[in-house]
Parts: structure tokens; C-alpha cells; sequence
């Protein structure tokens, strides 16, 4: 054996086995410090204190609209928060929940308007880190979806809920519902007295100019012109283009503030270094148009229909999030095989015993 391998020394000089051998170790090392798969963070209810103040300022841009208070329901209350763990969970903001259910799906498999002829259903979602129930009203109110669910007559009852995860980012759900046939009973006067009749309330002015998307430009470019009251956010939305790729392309943050006839980058020329890596894509809930289905789902822009014997109106998400944390896989794939590891020890070793014997026998 000993001269086989002083055999194999004289063929493979020493700078060969050296290399050999420090070629395992640094493969070894590779694995042994590679990460390891994230585990799933974790998610927690929020302080009652923030799902009853998201609710009480519901209700006050309700009353604002000249609208009855919702009512609290507790079925409602129980969907709103079941969704609202879901997102949390998932690291995401949707309207989708398991199985692909949509809110209607998922009032009615809860039970509510059991035997109803049909039930108006709407769903407001807003996400964030460390966001918090005025933030979310605030982000609802410029948009026409967000401020229907608020302030339509029809919904009559509604539910609350928020979960958040250890990375700081909060869901919050907003569910209103209303049952057929069960909101104010109008109350008839006598027939000797003159029915006068009852004014309407009046029409809220939205307190923004609607977004209407630019031409885009020869060379590609869309370029946005900021009208009264329009939002970083809000312009996203309607342009169907991810908030942070805007706030990459114009040199923004969040937290910026907007002037009326400010031009925004939406879509950079062609040809620019982020152009090819940034094309707009629409939200996942965009590609839902309402249709004869007994749920249809509205899109920003478009108008609500109610369709009986089910209405489903939901406003599509209101802020745009971080991009989820990868699904967690298992911590034992990280692991080299046992024969990998088998093979490479043997390695080593016949690298470590060549090196030596080349010491002792130089060629």
C-alpha cells in the first residue's frame, strides 16, 4: 500500500495533492455553512383595542355619508379575523383565502343570511408594517371599491380583523354584508296627510380627481401628471404597476408627498437599465372582471353591478407589501447525502495520505 501510494506521489506532484485536498475541505466547508430553510414566523392576533377602532371609524365615515352605523355581527367578525390569519400567515395580502374561496364563499359557508333570497357581500384588506386602523381608512377613502364598502347602504352589518407577524407587517380585514329584504322598513304616514317626500341623502364628493392612465410615449415611457388628491398608492393602483417600482423610478418613499402637476415615472423609457426587469404586471385580483357569475368581483375603475341571487363587491388590495417570505422547505434537504459525505471524507483522506507520502518522497 505504502508504495502504491509512493507511486501515486511521484505521477501527482505535491502541489497536486495539496490542492486536492484543499479542494474538499473548502467544499466541505460549503455545505457545513450554507443556510439553513427559514422557519415560518410567527403570527398573533392583534389588540382588541385595533379591530374595535378600524370599526368605530368605519362607522364614522358612514355616518359621515349619511348612512346608519354598521351593526357588528359576529359571523362577520369571525371570517374577518379567520382572513385576516390567513394573510398574515401566508405573508400576503388577498382576497383569496384557502381553497381559493372568495369573501361571499366564505360569509355564506359561516352562515350568514342562511335562507336569504341573496346577500350583498364586500371585503376592504389592508396590509403593512406596523400599520395600523387610521392608516388603513386613510389609504380606503381616496379609493371609489375601498369607499363603496364603507359607505353603501345595502351592506348593514359588518366584521373586523387583524393579525400580525413577527416581522412587524399587519392585516387588517374590513367585512360589511347586508341580507336582502332586512335593512329600514320605510314608515307610511296616515292617507289624510300629504305624503311629502323624503329628500335623498346627498351624493359624497370624493375628495380626489380619478387617476386616468397616460398615452404612453414614442420611446415607451408612461409618464403620470398628479391631480387633486391622488396618492402615491391610489396611482399605483390604477396604473396596475407595483408601489415600490414607482418609488424606485422617481426617487420616492412612502411616506413622500405629492404636488399637484408633479410628472411620475410609471413605465421608464426603453431601454433603461430597470426597464426590462420592472414591465408592470396587474394584481393578482386585476384579472377577475365581473361577469354572469353569481360572485362577481370588481376591479378598480370599474362599477359595482349587483347581480342576484349573490353579490359579491370586493375592493382590491390597498397597499402593496413586501414580497412573501419563501415557503419554508425542510431543514434536513439542506444536508449532504450520507454517501456524498462517505465519498468525500475518503477523498480527503487519500488527498492528506498522498500529500504527506510526497513530502517523504519528493519527485
Amino acid at each position: 500500500m505504502a508504495a502504491t501510494m509512493a507511486r501515486q506521489a511521484r505521477v501527482c506532484p505535491r502541489w497536486c495533492w495539496l490542492g486536492l485536498l484543499l479542494g474538499g475541505l473548502i467544499w466541505g466547508m460549503a455545505w457545513l455553512v450554507r443556510p439553513s430553510a427559514a422557519a415560518p414566523l410567527a403570527v398573533e392576533a392583534c389588540p382588541a383595542d385595533d379591530v374595535n377602532t378600524l370599526i368605530a371609524l368605519a362607522n364614522q365615515v358612514r355616518t359621515g355619508a349619511g348612512q346608519a352605523p354598521f351593526e357588528v355581527h359576529p359571523i362577520l367578525m369571525a371570517v374577518a379575523q379567520a382572513h385576516s390569519q390567513y394573510q398574515a400567515e401566508i405573508g400576503q395580502g388577498t382576497h383569496i383565502g384557502p381553497g381559493g374561496s372568495r369573501p361571499a364563499d366564505r360569509v355564506k359557508a359561516a352562515g350568514y343570511g342562511q335562507g336569504a333570497s341573496y346577500v350583498y357581500v364586500s371585503e376592504n384588506i389592508a396590509w403593512g408594517y406596523y400599520m395600523t386602523p387610521q392608516r388603513a381608512i386613510e389609504i380606503w377613502l381616496p379609493s371609489a371599491p375601498h369607499y363603496h364598502t364603507l359607505t353603501a347602504p345595502q351592506y348593514i352589518h359588518v366584521g373586523a380583523g387583524c393579525a400580525r407577524r413577527a416581522d412587524g407587517r399587519v392585516y387588517f380585514t374590513l367585512v360589511a354584508a347586508g341580507i336582502a329584504g332586512q335593512g329600514p322598513q320605510p314608515t307610511f304616514l296616515p292617507t289624510s296627510t300629504p305624503v311629502q317626500p323624503t329628500p335623498a341623502p346627498p351624493t359624497p364628493t370624493l375628495p380626489y380627481e380619478p387617476v386616468l392612465p397616460a398615452t404612453p410615449r414614442a420611446d415607451g415611457a408612461v409618464i403620470h401628471t398628479v391631480r387633486r388628491g391622488q396618492t402615491l398608492l391610489m396611482i399605483a393602483l390604477s396604473y396596475r404597476v407595483p408601489l415600490e417600482d414607482i418609488l424606485r423610478y422617481n426617487n420616492l418613499t412612502e411616506d413622500s408627498l405629492l404636488r399637484i402637476g408633479q410628472e411620475l415615472i410609471i413605465v421608464p423609457p426603453r431601454g433603461t437599465a430597470t426597464a426590462a426587469t420592472t414591465t408592470p404586471t396587474p394584481p393578482a385580483l386585476a384579472t377577475t372582471t365581473p361577469t354572469t357569475t353569481p360572485s362577481p368581483i370588481m376591479r378598480l375603475g370599474e362599477p359595482l353591478t349587483h347581480q342576484p341571487p349573490l353579490v359579491t363587491a370586493t375592493a382590491t388590495r390597498s397597499q402593496a407589501a413586501p414580497s412573501p417570505n419563501p415557503t419554508p422547505t425542510n431543514p434536513n434537504a439542506a444536508r449532504p447525502p450520507a454517501w456524498l459525505l462517505a465519498a468525500l471524507s475518503a477523498g480527503l483522506l487519500i488527498a492528506a495520505l498522498g500529500y504527506g507520502l510526497s513530502l517523504r518522497h519528493p519527485a
